[in-house]
C-alpha cells in the first residue's frame, strides 16, 4: 500500500543518542518503508532556533524530492514564527505548521499559541500538534476549533492513550485528524483512534529518526482494521489533508 508518513524528524537529541538522524539516514528509512512522501521538520527547530532549523528544513527538502516540510512555531516567538510562515508559506514543499507544547510549557489554548495560529488562519495551513496527555489533546482541540484548517494530533496522549475514551463525549471539531504514533506495542491505538474521530480523520505516522517506522507499521498491520481503513490511513486521508489538489485531479 502507498504510504504518506506525516510525522518525521532529522537531525540529533540533545539527550537520545541515535546513530542516523541525518536527512539522508530519514529518506534511506522511508524507502526501505516503502514510504513515497514524509513531512518533515528539523529538531534544530523543535529544540533550539525556529528560524534555523526551518532553514534546515528547506535545505533537506529541496535535496530530497520525497520530502515536504512543516514551518515550526515557537509561542514564545510570536513574531518570529508569524514571519516565518509568510516567509514560507509560498514554498511549495512546506505544506504545514507544526509546534510542541511540553517543550515550550505553553499549553495549546494559551493566549501566545492562540495570537500565532489566529495571524496565519488565512493561509488553511494544516497543523501538526504534539499531545502526549489528555489535557493536552483538550487544548489542542480548543484551538483546531478557532484555526479551522486540518489540525493533526500526534501520540493519542501517549501513555495515557486509554483514557482518550473521555474524548467519545466530548465535541471533537471535524478539522481534527488523530496520528496514534507510540514506541510501545499496545494493541488498541488505531482502533480506538477510528472510534473518536472515524476511519476518514486518522493518519500514518511513524516520528522517525526517533522511531523506526516499522514500529507503526507494525502496529497498523497487527490492528483489527480492515484493508479499506488500512489504505485510508496509509495515504488518503492525507493527502487529502496536504494535498489536495492532487485529490480532485484524481
Amino acid at each position: 500500500m502507498r504510504k504518506l508518513d506525516v510525522h518525521t524528524h532529522f537531525g540529533p537529541w540533545n539527550s537520545i543518542p541515535i546513530g542516523r538522524s541525518g536527512a539522508d539516514d530519514l529518506v534511506d528509512l522511508m524507502r526501505g518503508a516503502e514510504t513515497e512522501k514524509a513531512i518533515v521538520s528539523s529538531v534544530k527547530a523543535l529544540l533550539a532556533d525556529l528560524v534555523l532549523g526551518n532553514q534546515e528544513t528547506r535545505a533537506a527538502i529541496e535535496r530530497h524530492e520525497m520530502l515536504y516540510g512543516y514551518i515550526y512555531l515557537d509561542p514564545y516567538r510570536i513574531a518570529d514564527s508569524v514571519r516565518e510562515v509568510e516567509r514560507l508559506a509560498d514554498h511549495p514543499k512546506f505544506v504545514g505548521v507544526k509546534s510542541r507544547d511540553d517543550y515550550h510549557g505553553l499549553p495549546y489554548n494559551h493566549r501566545s499559541y492562540l495570537e500565532v495560529f489566529s495571524s496565519i488562519r488565512s493561509l488553511r495551513l494544516p497543523a501538526l500538534l504534539h499531545t502526549f496527555s489528555v489535557s493536552s489533546m483538550r487544548a489542542a482541540m480548543e484551538l483546531a476549533a478557532a484555526y479551522g484548517a486540518p489540525v493533526i494530533l500526534t501520540h493519542l496522549a501517549g501513555p495515557d492513550w486509554r483514557r482518550c475514551m473521555a474524548l467519545k463525549e466530548a465535541e471533537i471539531p471535524p478539522n481534527v485528524y488523530l496520528d496514534p504514533v507510540s514506541s510501545a506495542a499496545e494493541p488498541g491505538r488505531y482502533k480506538l483512534a477510528i472510534e473518536l474521530v472515524g476511519e476518514d480523520r486518522v493518519v500514518y505516522g511513524t516520528d522517525c529518526t526517533l522511531f523506526h517506522p516499522g514500529v507503526s507499521i507494525g502496529a497498523i498491520e497487527s490492528s483489527e482494521l480492515t484493508d479499506e481503513m488500512k489504505r485510508k490511513v496509509y495515504w488518503e486521508n492525507a493527502e487529502r489533508v496536504f494535498f489536495p489538489n492532487v485529490c480532485e485531479k484524481a
